[in-house]
This record gives structure tokens, C-alpha cells and sequence, in this order.
């Protein structure tokens, strides 16, 4: 995605703006965020305004501050204006790309287990994910309580990571730059070695990444062929 920060200016008032504008443009997409504008006046004196702000669908643009233009001698310092916006992004649906293959609702008949990862059901096979990850195997087929349970709850991962997950899992090409560490960070949990074998073969052959993240995913998920070429 791609932010810009602006200013309007007119006889009567003054203001800022930030645009969001995600890299593959879709009619239907959402970020959660929370904002903080500063802007630091003459004598230290400094505005700062805090909130939350949803930026979607076809337009991503949003007024941070608007002020009356007398207002604009206070914060104007040897004409320059020094301003500040931190923006932390706390979710977003991934700009309605759509995915590969369903897990959904959808996929009732064809399944005999829910997985339930933050507010997101994905309908799978037990016998399947059994037979690609040992730590399946025992959660769904063992003697745990989740091997009787019709919907079972997963923690510690995010539902758009674990869609590709299983995406790669049924023989998608799921995996590229923006999506390659979180399928590892399911892959790892759930020891999935052959989706850790097609990351790393992805990012051997194909990635953009720099050395420098090449170097931290080699150590952080034991890639030994990756850490051979990154330490060359």
C-alpha cells in the first residue's frame, strides 16, 4: 500500500490529509488504524490529536486537522511546518484479493472439522492436515479433547496467514514476498516440513527480499540451504 501526506490551504482554513491507496486496486477493502497527529508550534507548543480511523473501499482519503487560517501563525516557524502523523495499522482484509481456494462454509459437505482462527471458520479434513503435520495428527486424530470436537479453536496465528497455509497445503501457488513469512510462522508451529520446503525453494529462487530478511527467515525457521546462500 502507498500513504500520502498533504496539505489544502484556503483563504478561510487550513488542513491535512493522508491517502491510502492500496497497490492492487479493489472495490471492496478495509483498514483499521489508529492515528496520531502532532504538529509542534512556536516555544515548543505542539498540537497532538489521537483516534482510530477506517480507511476503504474506493476512496482512502481522510482530513487529519482542519484550522481557521489565523490559526496557522502559531505553528508556522521561519516557514517551515513541522508535522508528524503515525499511523499503526491494526487490521485489514487484504484488500479483497480473492483467494485461491475456499475453506468456507462452502466446503461443509466436503469436510468433517472446523478450524476455527480468530473470527474465521475454515472447513478441512482432519485425515488430510493429519497426514501433512504431525502436530495435526495429534490435535485432530490423538487422544487431546479437540480430536471430539466439531470446531476447534487455533491461537497464535492470523487467519489470512492460515488461508494461504492451506492454500499451499492443497498444491496452490499461495506463496510470494507479502506472504511467504506468515505461511513459515504456520508452517513452523504446525511443523508442515513441506511447506517449509516451498518457502524456502521460493525465496532460493524467486524473492526480492533483501539479504538482510533473507538472512533473519534462515535463522528464525532453521532454512539451512537459505542460510548457506545468505552467508556466501
Amino acid at each position: 500500500m502507498k500513504w500520502r501526506l498533504g496539505l489544502e490551504r484556503s483563504d478561510a482554513i487550513f488542513g491535512f490529509y493522508i491517502q491510502c491507496d492500496p497497490i492492487a486496486l479493489t472495490d471492496k477493502w478495509l483498514i483499521e488504524t489508529e492515528i496520531q497527529f502532532k504538529m509542534v508550534g512556536k516555544n515548543k507548543n505542539s498540537y497532538i490529536k489521537n483516534w482510530k480511523e477506517n480507511f476503504k473501499n474506493k476512496k482512502g482519503r481522510r482530513m487529519l486537522l482542519l484550522k481557521r487560517k489565523e490559526d496557522e501563525k502559531v505553528y508556522v516557524i521561519d516557514g517551515n511546518l513541522s508535522v508528524e502523523v503515525t499511523v499503526c495499522i491494526i487490521k485489514t482484509n487484504k484488500f479483497g484479493v480473492e483467494p485461491n481456494r475456499l475453506f468456507d462454509e462452502s466446503q461443509k459437505d466436503l469436510s468433517d472439522v472446523v478450524l476455527v482462527v480468530g473470527d474465521v471458520k475454515f472447513f478441512v479434513l482432519r485425515k488430510f492436515l493429519a497426514g501433512q503435520s504431525p502436530v495435526f495428527k495429534a490435535l485432530l486424530l490423538g487422544k487431546f479433547s479437540e480430536s471430539e470436537m466439531s470446531e476447534i479453536p487455533l491461537a497464535g496465528i492470523d487467519p489470512h496467514d492460515f488461508q494461504y497455509y492451506l492454500e499451499v497445503l492443497h498444491g496452490e501457488s499461495a506463496i510470494d514476498d507479502s506472504t511467504v513469512e506468515g505461511i513459515l510462522h504456520v508452517a513452523d508451529m504446525y511443523e508442515t516440513s513441506s511447506v517449509t520446503r516451498k518457502c524456502e525453494e521460493f525465496l532460493l529462487e524467486k524473492s526480492k527480499k533483501s539479504s538482510e530478511d533473507m538472512r533473519e527467515l534462515a535463522a528464525q525457521y532453521n532454512l539451512m540451504t537459505l542460510k548457506e546462500k545468505v552467508h556466501e
